[in-house]
């Protein structure tokens, strides 16, 4: 099974070599971001719960919220470039089971 890394624009026909690399650094690095907002958001809960002894479901909803938010905000222009390629998630997909 291939890794994202290691797909290259032959896996994906007739799609643009340079913009296909492009794609590839700003999926790399929107996972990158996604890890390091996702530790930060869980730092922060943390923080509030334990300092500010703020307990309950609030936190927790604000987190999930704030993750799923960046979420969508982080991976955007990686999003953007797939839809310009024609790359759908399905075509990912069989492309890293050969």
């Amino acid at each position: 099974m291939k890794k994202l890394k290691d797909l290259v624009p032959e896996d994906f026909p007739g799609v643009d070599s340079a913009k296909f690399e492009e794609w590839k650094q700003e999926q790399v690095k929107a996972a990158r971001n996604s890890t390091i907002v996702v530790w930060g958001i869980t730092a922060a809960v943390l923080i509030a719960i334990f300092v500010f002894d703020v307990y309950g479901i609030i936190p927790a909803i604000l987190a999930i919220a704030l993750i799923a938010v960046s979420g969508i905000l982080i991976n955007k222009k990686a999003n953007d470039l797939a839809r310009e390629l024609g790359i759908t998630k399905e075509m990912i997909k069989k492309a890293t089971r050969n």
